[in-house]
């Protein structure tokens, strides 16, 4: 059972510091960004305050545990420091489709932590119109991209969806077109 707690607390660790990376590079790119969107949901909100609160009450549970303990269990201890570890990552870098970035060369995922260039882009469209609406973004894929995700689901508010699918529509056509232009002078040099 130890052995459980153990990995849980290695893997709960491992999503930290990937989101940590993750927020660093989303705050690196939007800092250039034509456009930066943020999860502003109200349950969003509410959720990391509370986590936030709940990881600094289990710090407190350490504190007072490591004081009033003299010989320590290892598996309270890393039941303690797996709990720590998991109201870090929802407290202070949670997952959430709503965190991205519409740069000049591409769009940025906060939560895939992947940076997709135009090039690769071949379609985006809006899905679930309404209260909670996503752009969906359709990757172009080759032979050796089988096994690699083909499309990736972003949230966006509702009054900006409409002009964000237009614009990144647009910078996708450019796109085509320049690699239409590179094409045809590839097919004209041979």
């Amino acid at each position: 059972m130890i052995y459980l707690y153990i990995l849980s607390t290695l893997l709960i660790a491992f999503f930290l510091i990937r989101n940590c990376v993750s927020q660093g590079h989303y705050k690196a790119r939007s800092a250039q960004a034509l456009l930066v969107f943020d999860d502003t949901r109200r349950f969003h909100k509410i959720s990391r305050i509370v986590f936030s609160v709940l990881f600094v009450l289990m710090i407190v549970i350490l504190v007072v545990y490591l004081l009033t303990n003299p010989q320590l269990d290892i598996l309270h201890l890393s039941i303690i420091v797996c709990l720590i570890l998991c109201f870090a990552l929802f407290g202070f870098v949670p997952y959430t489709p709503g965190r991205w970035t519409v740069q000049k060369d591409g769009i940025y995922i906060y939560n895939q932590d992947r940076f997709i260039p135009y090039s690769e882009l071949i379609a985006c469209r809006l899905t679930g119109e309404g209260k909670k609406t996503y752009l969906q973004l359709d990757l172009l894929k080759t032979e050796s991209d089988r096994l690699k995700k083909g499309s990736y689901l972003v949230m966006i508010p509702p009054e900006k969806a409409r002009d964000t699918a237009d614009m990144i529509r647009e910078f996708i056509v450019l796109e085509d077109k320049a690699r239409a232009k590179r094409r045809r002078q590839r097919l004209a040099a041979k």
